[in-house]
């Protein structure tokens, strides 16, 4: 790979995507810490992998936010505009340290979801989900077209994901399982305007701003499960 092209928001938002990030980090790391508290109280295996996915996904954010704090601070970094810049706030980099910065948040990110799907999954197939993420890990490591790699692999799986959680509100009613399913029915339009991000910086900004009302949404819900547990208590 010669270099990683990526996409940002307009010049005035830089900076501010890193904080809708460490939104979604600390979110993310409360409902972990939660799961694995649940865990050991029910020795629940699905319990333990959803604590363990969304720690992955924790984990991604924060090299996300490292990856373009590295752009925002570019003097020191080998970085050069993309034929793109007219349309979209398009950059490629060839520098080792910061494709390998993308690559981890993108292969942990992928990694955490994948292991969220595995848990809502009624037929669990190892082998398939290991045969489809390894032509995803070739796809990202052959292209400098990772940017739309990661973004349309992560889609295809909170689809899925979206999916199962849907499945699960139709059998218990319950508002938190709505609400889940909510979130990641906004979660998954994120990840098409990150994509669209091609078109123009805007769509960055706004793939940004449906990424926080997500993650807005995950923490409704995790103060829902909260509530309602101290209340059986």
């Amino acid at each position: 790979m010669q270099g990683v092209q990526l996409f940002c928001g307009p010049e005035w938002f830089n900076g501010f995507d890193a904080i809708i990030d460490l939104f979604s980090l600390i979110v993310l790391i409360l409902i972990a810490v939660y799961a694995f508290k649940v865990y050991r109280l029910h020795e629940k295996k699905s319990l333990k992998y959803m604590a363990g996915a969304m720690s992955l996904i924790a984990v991604a954010f924060i090299f996300k936010i490292i990856t373009y704090g590295v752009f925002y601070l570019r003097d020191n970094f080998a970085l050069s505009y993309s034929n793109l810049a007219n349309v979209a706030h398009g950059f490629t980099c060839s520098n080792m340290s910061f494709i390998l910065l993308f690559m981890i948040y993108a292969l942990i990110t992928l990694v955490g979801l994948f292991m969220l799907l595995y848990v809502y999954q009624k037929e669990k197939s190892m082998v398939m989900l290991f045969l489809v993420f390894y032509l995803i890990v070739i796809s990202l490591f052959l292209t400098s077209s990772a940017y739309y790699v990661l973004h349309l692999s992560a889609l295809i799986i909170s689809v899925l994901i979206t999916i199962q959680f849907f499945m699960n509100y139709k059998k218990n009613k319950l508002k938190s399982t709505k609400y889940l399913y909510l979130s990641f029915i906004v979660y998954s339009l994120s990840h098409v305007f990150f994509l669209l991000s091609y078109f123009s910086t805007f769509f960055y900004f706004l793939a940004e701003l449906i990424q926080l009302v997500a993650f807005i949404g995950l923490l409704y819900t995790f103060i829902s499960v909260l509530n309602h547990g101290k209340k059986k208590r």
